[in-house]
């Protein structure tokens, strides 16, 4: 129902591009002590989402196999770069496997973390494996995080996932609030909710 390759890949492009124009990913923007890839790293990450763009996946997780990091954030993007490259296979378990990975690395900062751990949670949700979805649900909310329309309706997503209806209608209405603006996504996931909690 929900396109969450779109989202992931637009993360990871983000990721990609800034490494190699000396930016930061706007998701991660506010983090005003983000660590930064090696040149090398950088480079080969660049080379890796060429191919990954090519839909030469096979051949991109041969190619980051090959890339060898120089710290724990250099491991973190690789690790990024397959997930989104697993997920493109629509091998779920093995793209959050990666994710997992990447926050393991240690390499990454706090907000950087909580970006990674809505990356598991966005492709536990395209799994439709509820055990999964409960976990990632889990870590996204612990410790709290500051309100947003992104993760609001991330989390109303997930408890739509596990048809929890009445908890995903009062995420996807506070998004919609949060959000601020006319959104014909929210207000379809409203309306739709709105329907089958209806007596």
């Amino acid at each position: 129902m929900f396109n969450h390759l779109a989202r992931v890949r637009l993360v990871v492009l983000a990721t990609v591009l800034a490494l190699s124009g000396g930016g930061l990913p706007p998701l991660l923007a506010q983090d005003e002590a983000a660590p930064v890839a090696s040149a090398s790293v950088q480079a080969a990450l660049l080379e890796a989402y060429a191919l990954i763009d090519a839909e030469q996946l096979d051949d991109a997780l041969a190619h980051l196999d090959q890339i060898q990091a120089e710290h724990a954030y250099d491991q973190a993007l690789i690790e990024q770069v397959r997930g989104f490259t697993y997920f493109s296979m629509q091998n779920h378990a093995a793209s959050i496997a990666a994710f997992r990975a990447a926050i393991a690395t240690g390499g990454l900062t706090d907000a950087q973390t909580q970006d990674f751990e809505y990356s598991v949670l966005q492709v536990s949700i395209a799994s439709a494996d509820r055990a999964a979805i409960l976990l990632a649900l889990e870590e996204a909310q612990t410790p709290a995080q500051p309100e947003s329309a992104f993760n609001t309706k991330l989390f109303a997503q997930a408890y739509m996932e596990l048809e929890e209806y009445e908890t995903a209608l009062g995420h996807a209405r506070r998004a919609r609030e949060l959000h601020g603006r006319p959104d014909q996504f929210l207000d379809r996931m409203v309306r739709y909710l709105e329907t089958l909690t209806a007596d």
